[in-house]
């Protein structure tokens, strides 16, 4: 099984951040399943908000040239990525929130976000 980034990322933090609920998930032999999920819904929630974020910042003209478009690029990805690993992967350790569910439906089911809640480019 070949992990994504993101699924990568949550395993790891669910490892140093959430020991008991890693054990769980391993032990009951859902740990792959629920990476899976994980990192497939952060990674179609990241395409999202880069479909939204453009909408709501239309990237620079050409007359700017190809270092401005990068740094719009480079600006979608990371407030992106941003909010997908504060949304979904970096979840809060057990000593903050000890009964935090390790279901996979208990995640959320939209993922898109409002218009208003969308950073602005700078």
């Amino acid at each position: 099984m070949e992990l994504n980034s993101y699924a990568q990322r949550y395993r790891e933090h669910l490892k140093a951040v959430r020991p008991a609920m890693y054990r769980r998930l391993q032990v009951n032999q859902k740990l792959a399943a629920h990476l899976q999920e994980i990192g497939n819904g952060a990674q179609e929630m990241h395409d999202l908000l880069i479909g939204q974020l453009q909408q709501t910042n239309p990237p620079p003209p050409d007359r700017e040239g190809w270092m401005a478009r990068m740094q719009y690029e480079g600006w979608l990805n990371r407030t992106a990525e941003e909010m997908v690993l504060n949304d979904l992967i970096l979840l809060p350790s057990e000593e903050d929130q000890p009964s935090l569910s390790p279901e996979p439906s208990d995640l959320p089911t939209d993922l898109s976000l409002p218009t208003e809640t969308l950073p602005t480019a700078l």
